[in-house]
């Protein structure tokens, strides 16, 4: 897993030079780790040139109506704004992370879950991600591995105007469960010759910035967390730093920088729960004089995540 997880693609005979295992005993783990469910391929799409941005909204809801929590829940995994939903601990018990245009379009979203569910929300917070990064997950292996580039989206400079062919490549390569490029080709009705040739171009244009497989620790006795760390002020140096000390460290899998209520998030994973008291320390030794402080969120379960949720 440590070495396919940010690369799909890479050949069997690459591997096989890394690990120096048997092509048929590589070919037969990664078919039962799917098989399983521990890993699928997740495509890294990066929205933010196409016009949208990424509003992450953490909330709790009202106790008093299962009901009406299980559709709330039902209709957040099947809308096509909402690309990543998440069950926590602490003091949100869910976060979602919205694809809009302008804040106005977030809104809007929102006010119609208020008018459609009632006042379920009983209390939220919302941030933008200005960007994200997805690393390796180094605890995988206690060899050093070949780095490869962390899947990346956000802060998007120019706008960039894609095609229908495009957007249905995208949302099938995001929602789909498929084998290959041809059996992509045959589910979602576009040539393979096309499909190849669109691909090509959304890679050069970073729309698609990695090709990685989402990994459900769980099944691997890991616990996840995030970490929403409160900065002293706008420091574009405190960004830099944490980014290399999250990008380096051996339990800290992604890095986003958000304007809002709370400034950066770390994505953690740890065998123990209480492991996650030793980083918050190292990251409290190491920037205690920058910043605020540093809130845990324990993440029991992903419920939907797609980088390009659109269908």
């Amino acid at each position: 897993m440590s070495v396919v997880e940010m690369d799909t693609r890479r050949s069997l005979e690459e591997i096989q030079k890394i690990t120096g295992y048997k092509k048929h005993t590589i070919q037969y783990v990664l078919e039962k780790l799917k098989q399983k469910g521990i890993i699928k391929p997740l495509p890294f799409i990066d929205a933010y040139p196409l016009g949208y941005q990424d509003y992450a909204v953490y909330f709790s809801l009202a106790p008093e109506n299962k009901i009406a929590k299980e559709k709330l829940v039902r209709r957040l995994v099947q809308s096509p704004q909402v690309s990543w939903l998440g069950e926590l601990g602490g003091d949100y018990q869910y976060g979602m992370a919205i694809y809009a245009k302008n804040i106005g379009e977030c809104v809007d979203f929102l006010n119609k879950l208020s008018a459609e569910f009632g006042h379920i929300f009983f209390e939220k917070s919302i941030n933008i991600r200005a960007s994200f990064h997805q690393f390796q997950r180094k605890y995988l292996s206690d060899k050093k591995l070949v780095e490869v580039e962390s899947g990346f989206f956000g802060s998007a400079k120019e706008q960039i105007i894609i095609d229908s062919v495009d957007h249905k490549i995208l949302s099938g390569m995001a929602n789909e469960s498929y084998s290959s490029l041809r059996d992509l080709s045959r589910q979602i009705s576009v040539p393979l010759s096309t499909l190849t040739c669109h691909i090509e171009k959304l890679e050069r244009l970073k729309i698609i910035t990695a090709y990685t497989y989402a990994i459900d620790t769980a099944k691997i006795g890991m616990q996840m967390f995030n970490l929403l760390i409160y900065a002293k002020g706008i420091n574009q140096q405190l960004s830099k730093d944490l980014f290399e000390f999250a990008k380096h460290h051996r339990h800290i899998i992604h890095f986003l920088q958000c304007i809002g209520e709370w400034d950066f998030e770390m994505g953690v994973d740890v065998e123990r729960a209480e492991d996650i008291i030793e980083v918050t320390q190292e990251i409290y030794q190491q920037f205690g004089e920058r910043i605020l402080t540093v809130k845990t969120l324990p993440l029991f379960r992903y419920i939907k995540l797609s980088y390009y949720p659109f269908k």
